[in-house]
C-alpha cells in the first residue's frame, strides 16, 4: 500500500538504548531488555507491515462512521508502531515510562496536529476502559517480571508482592492488555509464546486469525537476530483454524484476514487512567477558623484527632504523618498503612515502649510544636492508663519449667573454644581470646558475660553456650535437671493472685481444679483476657476449660468436635456442676435460654440455625453475647480460611482461650495464627499482625520499613528453600519447599512466653499428683517383598521424574508447581507404600499382604502372648480391612476403627469388645484416634503407616498413656527402606524437634534435612550397588517387572 507514508513522523533516527548491545539471541534479547526496560524499537519495515495488515479496517471505520480509529501501542517508545498513522483519521493512545520518549513523541504529534494522549510511566501502571480503542499495534519488552497491583484487573496475572494476580510476565501481560482495550490486535512476540498462546482455550486465543512467522534478520537493525511472529486478532472470537505463515522476506504478500472494527464515535471519554492518580478532591476540608483547639480523643485502640481549623489540621497531620511511606522493591506494606508516621496514632505502639505515658506527651508535644493545641479527652486518659496496667500483666511470661541438661547453677566458669568476638556486627568490638576462661551469669533462661573494659554484653542460650564454650565446672546430677525459666504472674502479681484465689474459692471452683498446679495455672489464665493453655494431654485442659467458664462471666461458650459432646457433657456433671448451670446447644430454642456454660460443637458452630435463612449461623447468633470463649483442640483455628475459624472469629467473645496439647501442630508458622486468635492480633503483647503491621517501638517516632506481622514472622522464624508469593501472602496456600526447622529459636520463645501456658508430665509440681512412665520407643526395619518393591520403585521413579519435569516447566513459566497434581502423585505413592491393595489408578492392584503388614500381626502376637492389648495404626480403612481379616484368620480376636464407621459404631466396638471385652486387638486409621479417645487399657501401638506430622503420632500415642495405665507404653514403628516411611519419619522428627525447641526449649543439633525425590535417589542407588547394576538399568527392570 504506497499511499501509507510517515510524511510527520520526525524521531526515526532514534534507537532503542539496546540496540547498541547486539545481544545476539533471545536470551540475551532478554537479559538486554531487563537491562533497559524493553528499549528495542520495531524496525520500520516490521512497523508498516504490521499497520498494513490493519489498515483497511481503520479505513472502512473512519469513512463509515465519519470519525477517527484509535490506536493503542502500550509501550510506544518513540512511536515506530504508530508513524504510518494519520492525523485526519486516526487519534494515538500510549504509554511508555520513558518520560524524555514521552516529551519527544508529545511534541511530533501535537505538531502534526494529532488527539492523542500519552502517559509517562510501566503499562503495569495503568488501567484502560474495556474495548476503549480501535486497534492495538504492539511490539511489548519480552520476558521482564512485572508487579504491580493494578495487574490484578488483568487476566494472567500470578501471585506477587501486592497479593494474587499482581505479578506477571511483560509480553504475555501486554498482550492481555491489548486484547481487552482494542478491537483489534496485531501484536509482536516471540514465536515460542505464540505457539504456547495458540493451544490455549480461552476467549482472548479464540479471536486469534494469524501466526506470521517474520523472517529470521527482520530485528538486524536492532542488533539482534531473534523469532518472532505477528499474531493477528480480530474483534470476535472464531472457529475457523488459524493461519499459519511464514514469510521469506518482509513484503512478501499476506491474505485478506477480514478484520473489521469500529471507529471512536461510541467509546468511553477516559481511555487511560493510572491507578495512582491523586483524586481532585481535597484531603482537608474543614474551614479556615482560626482555632487551633485539637481534641484528642481515641476508638479502642486508634487515636483521632478532631479539628475546629483547616490550616491547624494541614499543619499537624503533616508534622504528625512526617511523609508517605516510600517504595522498597519487594517489602509489603500492611493494609492502609501510607504513612511514614502513622504508628503515632495506635495505642498499642505506645504500651511498646520503654515509658508510655513520656511517648504519648511527645506525641502531645508535636501537635503543640505544629501549632496545635492538644486537648486530650478525659476516656482516652482513663483508656490509656488501664492499657499500661493490662499490658503489665499481659507481657508477663506465664511459669514455665524445662528440663536442661545445663548446669542450674547461677553463675560458672567457661573457655571460649575460638576467639570470640562480643558483637561482630559492630567494628572494634571485645574479643574472648581462646582458652581463656571467663565467667558467666544465669539470667532468666540466657547466660550473659559483661566485658569489663567495653562494657559490651555476651548473650547466649545453653545451646549456643554448648557450641562456643567448653564448661570447665563438671555440674552434679544434684545441678541439672528442671529448671524454672519464668516463674509466672503470679509470683509477679502477688496482690491480684490473692483476691483471684478468694474468688476461686468463694465459688467452689478450687474443688474442679483440686492440684496445686492447676490453682496457679487457674490464676495466671485469669490475668489475661486471653491465652493459649497447651498442657500435655491428660493434664487437666477439660478442667480447666470449665473453671474458665465459672469464673469468666454470665453466659460463657465452650467449643468442642462432634464426637466430643457426650463426653464432655459426663465431665461436667462429674465436676459437679449442677445441670442447670451447662447445657449442649442444639435447637434454636436453647439460644433464648443460655447458660453459665454453652458447649457446642464446631460444625454446628458454622452451620445455619435455619436453613431459610443460610447467611444466620449458630456463630452470627452468638455474636457479642459470650463473655468467655474456650475453644477445645484450639490447633484447629490454625488456618484462618476454614469455616470453623471463622465461626469461632464471628462469635467475638470478650475473653478467648485456647486448648490444646499440640500448638504447633505441624510446622512452627501454625502458632502465629493461633496465637493471634487467642493474644490479639499485631498488638503489644502479640505485636506480628496478620493482615495488620509488625509493630515495633520504632513505631512512635516514624519507621520507613515497616511490613506485614506475617512477613515479619516468615522472615523471622520460618525456614524454606522456596516459596512462591501466593504463600508469602498468607503462609497457608501456595507452594513452597518448607523445612521444618525452627530459625531463632531463642527469639521464637521470647515472643511465645506471654502467650502461651505450658506444662509437661515429667516436671516437678506435675509430676507429684501424676506419674505416667516415659513411653519406649522402637524403629523396627522390614525388609521388602521383591513384587511390592518393584511395585513401589516403578510409582516413585514416575514421581521423581514428574516432579523434576514440573520443576523445570514452572521454573521457565514463573508459576508454582500444580498442588493438586502433586499430592495426588504423592498421595498414590504413600498407598503403594502401605496400602497397595488398594485401586490406584495406572497401577495393578497388590493382593497379598505386604512384608510391613504381616510383620505389624506378627509384633501385635508377641505382645497380645504377654497379655497386652495392641493398637495398630493403619493409613486407611482398605488397610485395616486386610489385616484385621489375617490377624482373624490366625486366631487373634480383633476390631476395626476407621471412618467408614459411624461415631456410634465405634464407640460401641471400642468400648464393649476392646475396653470392657476380651479382644486383645485394635486396627485404627490415624485420622480417628487423634482427638479425645482415652484408651489406657492398650499398652502397645504399632504404627504400620507413618503420619506427615508430629502432632498426629504423639496424638495417637498419648491416647494410651493416662493415668489409669498399668504398663510402659511400648510404641513400635515399622519401616520400609527407602520408602515414604523414611521421608515421613524425617519429617515427623524434625516437625516435633521443632516445636519441643519452641514450646519445650529443649535443643538438639541440626541435621541435614533430606527431601523426598533424594530418598528415592538414594534408596536406587543404594539397590542397584546391591546388584552391581547401574541405577539406569535397575530402573529399567524393577519398572517392568511392576
Amino acid at each position: 500500500m504506497d499511499e501509507i507514508n510517515p510524511h510527520w513522523y520526525q524521531l526515526a533516527d532514534r534507537q532503542g538504548k539496546g540496540a547498541a548491545l547486539r545481544p545476539g539471541s533471545l536470551g540475551g534479547l532478554a537479559e538486554a531488555r531487563r537491562a533497559n526496560r524493553g528499549e528495542f524499537y520495531t524496525p520500520d519495515a516490521v512497523a508498516k507491515r504490521m499497520f498494513e495488515i490493519v489498515a483497511p479496517a481503520l479505513q472502512a471505520a473512519s469513512e463509515h462512521e465519519h470519525a477517527r480509529c484509535g490506536i493503542l501501542d502500550n509501550s510506544i517508545g518513540t512511536g515506530r508502531l504508530i508513524q504510518f498513522a494519520s492525523p485526519d483519521a486516526h487519534a494515538i493512545y500510549g504509554i511508555e515510562i520513558n518520560t524524555e520518549q514521552v516529551r519527544a513523541l508529545s511534541a511530533n504529534l501535537e505538531a502534526a496536529g494529532f488527539t492523542y494522549e500519552l502517559l509517562d510511566r510501566g503499562m503495569e501502571s495503568v488501567q484502560i476502559a474495556h474495548r476503549a480503542v480501535s486497534c492495538a499495534l504492539i511490539n511489548p519488552p519480552f520476558s521482564l517480571t512485572l508487579m504491580h497491583p493494578a495487574i490484578a484487573n488483568t487476566p494472567g496475572g500470578t501471585w506477587g508482592p501486592y497479593g494474587q494476580g499482581t505479578q506477571a510476565i511483560s509480553h504475555s501481560f501486554a498482550l492481555q492488555q491489548a486484547l481487552g482495550a482494542a478491537d483489534l490486535v496485531v501484536a509482536l512476540l516471540p514465536t515460542a509464546y505464540a505457539k504456547v498462546f495458540q493451544q490455549e482455550a480461552s476467549h482472548e486465543a479464540s479471536r486469534l486469525r494469524a501466526i506470521i512467522q517474520l523472517p529470521t534478520r527482520s530485528f538486524a537493525s536492532e542488533g539482534t537476530a531473534v523469532e518472532v511472529s505477528l499474531l493477528v486478532f480480530g474483534d470476535q472470537s472464531t472457529t475457523k483454524p488459524v493461519q499459519a505463515l511464514a514469510l521469506e522476506h518482509i513484503d512478501d504478500p499476506l491474505p485478506d484476514f477480514q478484520l473489521r472494527c469500529k471507529s471512536m464515535r461510541h467509546r468511553p471519554a477516559v481511555i487511560l487512567r493510572g491507578v495512582n492518580e491523586n483524586p481532585s478532591e481535597p484531603v482537608i476540608t474543614t474551614p479556615r477558623t482560626g482555632d487551633n483547639r485539637v481534641r484528642v480523643t481515641h476508638s479502642g485502640r486508634k487515636i483521632t484527632l478532631l479539628f475546629a481549623d483547616g490550616m491547624t489540621e494541614a499543619k499537624v497531620m503533616n508534622a504528625l504523618y512526617v511523609d508517605r511511606l516510600p517504595f522498597i522493591e519487594g517489602l509489603r506494606r500492611p493494609k492502609g498503612w501510607r504513612y511514614v508516621g502513622q504508628g503515632k496514632f495506635d495505642v498499642e505502639v505506645y504500651l511498646l515502649q520503654p515509658d508510655p505515658r513520656a511517648a504519648f506527651r511527645a506525641f502531645l508535644s508535636e501537635i503543640a510544636d505544629a501549632g496545635g493545641e492538644p486537648l486530650v479527652d478525659p476516656g482516652l486518659h482513663n483508656y490509656l492508663e488501664k492499657r499500661i496496667r493490662r499490658h503489665a500483666r499481659d507481657a508477663t511470661p506465664f511459669r514455665l519449667t524445662i528440663a536442661s541438661t545445663a548446669p542450674t547453677r547461677q553463675q560458672l566458669m567457661a573457655t571460649p573454644k575460638r576467639h570470640l568476638q562480643i558483637n561482630p556486627n559492630a567494628w572494634g568490638s571485645a574479643v574472648l581470646p581462646k582458652g581463656v576462661p571467663v565467667t558467666l551469669h544465669r539470667d532468666g533462661e540466657q547466660w550473659t558475660y559483661t566485658h569489663p573494659v567495653s562494657g559490651e554484653r555476651l548473650v547466649l542460650s545453653d545451646s549456643a553456650l554448648r557450641a562456643a564454650f567448653e564448661v570447665s565446672e563438671r555440674p552434679d546430677e544434684s545441678e541439672t535437671g528442671w529448671r524454672v525459666v519464668h516463674p509466672g504472674r503470679a509470683v509477679a502479681f502477688p496482690d491480684l493472685a490473692k483476691a483471684l484465689r478468694a474468688r476461686m474459692r468463694a465459688s467452689g471452683v478450687d474443688k474442679i481444679v483440686s492440684w496445686d498446679y492447676q490453682q496457679e495455672d487457674l490464676i495466671q489464665l485469669l490475668m489475661s483476657r486471653g491465652a493459649v493453655c497447651g498442657h500435655e494431654m491428660g493434664l487437666g485442659k477439660t478442667r480447666m476449660a470449665i473453671a474458665l467458664c465459672l469464673l469468666g462471666g454470665k453466659h460463657n461458650l465452650i467449643c468442642i468436635e462432634p464426637h466430643l459432646r457426650q463426653k464432655f457433657l459426663s465431665e461436667l456433671a462429674d465436676c459437679g456442676v449442677a445441670s442447670s448451670d451447662y447445657q449442649l446447644i442444639n435447637t434454636p430454642e436453647d439460644l433464648g435460654t443460655l447458660r453459665r456454660i454453652n458447649v457446642i460443637s464446631y460444625h454446628q458452630l458454622r452451620q445455619p440455625v435455619h436453613p431459610a435463612a443460610p447467611k444466620r449461623t449458630w456463630a452470627k447468633a452468638l455474636r457479642h453475647r459470650i463473655a468467655t470463649l474456650v475453644a477445645d483442640e484450639a490447633h484447629l483455628l490454625r488456618h484462618e480460611g476454614t469455616a470453623q475459624s471463622r465461626a469461632v472469629l464471628s462469635v467475638a467473645a470478650r475473653r478467648t482461650y485456647g486448648m490444646t496439647g499440640t500448638p504447633i501442630a505441624n510446622y512452627p508458622r501454625d502458632a502465629l495464627r493461633l496465637m493471634a486468635w487467642a493474644n490479639g492480633n499485631a498488638t503489644a503483647r502479640q505485636p506480628y499482625g496478620l493482615e495488620r503491621p509488625h509493630l515495633t517501638a520504632e513505631l512512635s517516632h516514624g519507621h520507613t520499613t515497616i511490613e506485614r506481622g506475617l512477613d515479619a514472622f516468615r522472615k523471622t522464624f520460618v525456614t524454606t528453600a522456596w516459596v512462591t508469593r501466593e504463600f508469602e501472602n498468607g503462609l497457608e496456600k501456595g507452594a513452597k519447599r518448607e523445612i521444618p526447622q525452627l530459625a531463632n529459636p531463642d527469639q521464637f520463645r521470647t515472643w511465645l512466653a506471654p502467650l502461651l501456658l505450658r506444662r509437661t508430665r515429667e516436671e516437678p509440681e506435675v509430676a507429684q499428683y501424676i506419674h505416667i512412665p516415659k513411653a519406649e520407643h522402637r524403629v523396627i526395619r522390614v525388609e521388602w517383598d521383591e513384587p511390592h518393591r518393584a511395585l513401589f520403585l516403578s510409582t516413585a521413579v514416575h514421581f521423581k521424574e514428574w516432579w523434576y519435569q514440573q520443576r523445570r516447566q514452572a521454573h521457565l513459566e514463573n508459576r508454582g508447581v500444580n498442588l493438586i497434581a502433586l499430592l495426588a502423585r504423592l498421595g498414590a505413592l504413600q498407598r503403594v507404600t502401605n496400602a497397595p491393595q488398594m485401586p490406584i489408578p495406572g497401577l495393578r492392584r497388590y493382593g497379598a499382604l505386604t512384608s510391613k503388614q504381616r510383620a505389624a500381626i506378627d509384633r501385635a502376637r508377641f505382645w497380645i502372648a504377654q497379655d497386652r492389648k495392641v493398637l495398630i495404626y493403619v493409613e486407611n480403612p482398605t488397610a485395616a480391612e486386610v489385616m484385621a481379616r489375617e490377624a482373624r484368620k490366625q486366631g487373634v480376636p480383633t476390631i476395626t476403627i476407621t471412618g467408614k464407621q459411624s461415631i456410634r459404631e465405634r464407640t460401641h466396638a471400642l468400648n464393649a469388645d476392646f475396653r470392657a471385652g476380651d479382644v486383645p486387638l485394635a486396627i485404627a486409621t490415624l485420622g480417628t484416634v487423634q482427638t479425645g479417645l482415652d484408651i489406657p487399657e492398650a499398652s502397645v501401638g504399632i504404627f504400620a503407616a507413618r503420619a506427615w506430622t508430629a502432632k498426629t503420632e504423639r496424638q495417637a500415642a498419648q491416647r494410651m498413656m493416662r493415668v489409669q495405665q498399668r504398663h510402659t507404653v511400648q510404641l513400635e514403628y515399622l519401616e520400609l527402606p527407602g520408602s515414604c516411611d523414611t521421608y515421613q519419619h524425617q519429617m515427623v522428627t524434625a516437625k516435633g524437634a521443632a516445636m519441643d525447641s519452641g514450646i519445650d526449649h529443649q535443643d538438639s543439633e541440626a541435621s541435614e534435612f533430606i527431601h523426598l525425590e533424594q530418598v528415592i535417589a538414594r534408596f536406587v542407588e543404594d539397590l542397584a550397588t546391591l546388584r552391581g547394576q547401574t541405577p539406569q538399568d535397575l530402573r529399567k527392570e524393577l519398572t517392568h517387572a511392576a
